[in-house]
């Protein structure tokens, strides 16, 4: 018997946190071009602009850095709480001073190591939010190990980037001795697809990672493979591109169908509980698209509603079976 969940969070609920995340980003962006025209302006007379515009760039990025995460502790405890499965909702009993001081630490210790301590961060931030979270008072837990996402991240991101410029500086070196033109850009056009299949591995494998939770006696994560899925996802990107964007809101609900499809819960490594996605794909997409047009129409104000809609269009046709049940 498919059981479904329900979302009961409303986009009037939603929108004082994401009127104030809106306010934050439009007002960084509006900062940095403030910023940029300065420069542009006074450059010519005064080098110190352009130094000055760098400091600017760098109060901006600290400021989202901390400012972020507040906001993203009060979406996360507003959409968790939303969710609802046999009548029973979610329970976030999360600290927030506890998050705070995990949150700017995280952040500072991240920027300092250039990125490196990031993996650990992330492991702490899903711990948290996973341990204070309790169905029935029952709480989750995160089984992912940060080491495991550094070598993710080296393998996927860090090492083509590293091939990439080497072939990119072998292949002007040669083109300025006289080398052939269009067979090096031949070769840089194949890299570039290449790094682009590792962008999308490593968002596909640190997702994976990120699902890796354990309920009671259960191991919740996803059954699939990485050739498969990135192929699979690639597909969908392509597609995104070949129709300028229109394809979206059916790469949207085609993905999470996906992977939905393929979550399971395990005890002593047999499947015991799937999920599962009935999708409407001509309805959903026409569905989505309003809503995403709505929100372009009012600059953005619609867009707690429009997120709030989605996802229960998306959660509410989501359920959770027995693995014997055809």
């Amino acid at each position: 018997m498919k059981n479904y969940f329900e979302f009961t969070l409303t986009g009037r609920k939603l929108f004082l946190t994401y009127f104030i995340y809106l306010i934050v980003c439009f007002g960084a962006i509006v900062w940095i071009q403030i910023s940029a025209a300065k420069v542009n302006m006074q450059y010519a007379m005064d080098h110190s602009a352009l130094i000055n515009y760098y400091l600017n760039l760098g109060l901006i990025i600290l400021f989202l850095s901390l400012v972020i995460p507040i906001l993203y502790f009060f979406l996360v405890k507003l959409f968790f709480q939303g969710i609802v499965y046999k009548g029973e909702a979610l329970q976030c009993a999360f600290p927030f001073g506890h998050y705070l001081g995990l949150a700017i630490g995280g952040t500072l210790l991240s920027i300092i190591t250039i990125g490196i301590y990031y993996p650990w961060f992330l492991t702490r931030l899903l711990r948290f939010f996973s341990r204070y979270t309790t169905y029935r008072g029952e709480p989750f837990a995160f089984n992912g190990k940060g080491l495991t996402l550094l070598g993710i991240m080296v393998l996927s991101l860090v090492l083509p980037i590293f091939l990439f410029t080497v072939v990119m500086v072998v292949a002007m070196s040669a083109m300025a001795t006289g080398g052939s033109p269009a067979a090096y850009g031949l070769l840089i056009g194949v890299v570039l697809c290449a790094f682009l299949i590792c962008i999308i591995a490593l968002k596909y494998l640190t997702y994976k990672w990120m699902m890796d939770f354990s309920y009671k006696s259960f191991l919740i994560g996803w059954n699939t493979t990485t050739s498969h899925a990135v192929g699979f996802l690639l597909g969908q990107f392509l597609l995104c591109c070949i129709t300028l964007g229109f394809y979206i809101p059916a790469a949207i609900i085609r993905i999470y169908r996906y992977f939905a499809n393929r979550t399971e819960a395990s005890e002593n490594g047999v499947p015991s509980k799937l999920w599962g996605y009935d999708a409407q794909i001509r309805r959903d997409y026409w569905y989505f698209l309003g809503q995403y047009l709505l929100t372009a129409i009012t600059i953005g104000i619609y867009g707690a509603w429009a997120t709030t809609k989605i996802t229960r269009r998306l959660v509410c046709n989501t359920y959770l079976k027995s693995a014997n049940e055809e």
